[in-house]
């Protein structure tokens, strides 16, 4: 991200998160979507590349990097946004599984959102994308006549003045593979904060 390519900022250890789209054309700016060059991939400790719900992990080792994480978001509460109140995904599934529901995103990548929610098991009647960071006009949750209505947690930050009951926002964890990638973080911490305190 942005703090990458922040020559002046101090860092331990660099993690870059990429989705599945990789190095797209593997161009920089403005023929591609790159800040820099793919290999500088090579130079991080560490390459996160999230995967949309149903997209297969690769077999092949990565071209520009042997430290390689995947990640998926899952669904795992949902909150109603006027009352607070919290269910787990299983819980909230059992419940309102089967009543008509939307989907509403304004986020970089708003159906891949969709698409996880289709894999949970529910079925969206409507889906609504919105341009990434953009405003969420009240209006646009009384076009939608569903008993349900889904958003983010990002999009929540935007809506919390919103009083209609019908709004669910539904909060994603990580997972990972490997799973133990954070084992490995960690034992690496400890070896950089052993370097920095060990007398020379």
């Amino acid at each position: 991200d942005d703090g990458l390519q922040h020559q002046a900022l101090a860092r331990d250890i660099e993690i870059i998160v990429q989705d599945q789209r990789g190095i797209g054309n593997g161009l920089v700016l403005p023929a591609g979507p790159l800040r820099e060059p793919p290999e500088r991939l090579a130079t991080a400790d560490w390459l996160i590349t999230q995967l949309s719900s149903s997209a297969p992990i690769p077999l092949t080792p990565h071209p520009h990097h042997d430290r390689c994480v995947h990640m998926r978001l899952q669904p795992y509460e949902l909150e109603q946004l006027s009352t607070g109140r919290r269910l787990l995904a299983t819980e909230w599934l059992q419940e309102y599984q089967q009543q008509p529901c939307a989907a509403l995103a304004a986020i970089g990548q708003p159906q891949r959102f969709f698409h996880m929610l289709e894999k949970l098991g529910i079925n969206l009647q409507e889906q609504r994308a919105l341009p990434d960071h953009g405003r969420i006009p009240a209006s646009i949750f009384s076009q939608l006549n569903t008993n349900l209505i889904l958003i983010t947690a990002k999009d929540a930050v935007k809506c919390r003045q919103n009083t209609d009951s019908r709004i669910w926002v539904v909060h994603a964890q990580p997972q990972f593979t490997p799973i133990h990638w954070l084992d490995s973080l960690h034992q690496h911490l400890l070896q950089l904060r052993q370097a920095k305190t060990t007398p020379h």
